[in-house]
């Protein structure tokens, strides 16, 4: 499999102090909130918390600069 590079997805969520909790007290938080966003990568079970699926996933608030831009590829 190649090397990661750097591909994610990003969603925006109205309740966006809610999730970055849950994720934060469980240490799946990898990259603290800054400019109304925030990532994480690992998918895990609720109940076990054992992993069971890798994406960066970037959360954004609807606060973002770039909430509903239009969706465009910007590459």
């Amino acid at each position: 499999m190649p090397d990661y590079d750097g591909h994610h997805i990003a969603i925006y969520i109205a309740n966006f102090s809610g999730p970055f909790q849950y994720l934060e007290e469980r240490n799946l938080v990898t990259e603290g909130i800054r400019n109304h966003q925030f990532r994480f990568q690992d998918i895990v079970d609720p109940d076990t918390g054992v992993p069971v699926f890798k994406l960066e996933h970037e959360v954004r608030s609807s606060r973002h600069p770039g909430f509903r831009r239009p969706l465009v590829n910007r590459d």
